[in-house]
């Protein structure tokens, strides 16, 4: 699967509707891959793959 034109459609899609994308929306939304300190975050210094499906 080929994920680099996701944002780009979401952005799209967005202007056609006049929707906004919510910023924690998964994949297309501005701070989709944002981490936060704690556990979270160990987990995604140890394996990034615990918590993302794709590379941001």
């Amino acid at each position: 699967m080929d994920a680099t034109h996701f944002v780009r459609a979401g952005l799209q899609l967005s202007e056609i509707t006049d929707t906004l994308v919510v910023r924690s929306k998964a994949i297309v939304g501005i701070n989709a891959f944002a981490h936060e300190a704690g556990i979270h975050q160990h987990g995604m210094m140890a394996d990034p793959s615990t918590y993302e499906i794709m590379r941001p």
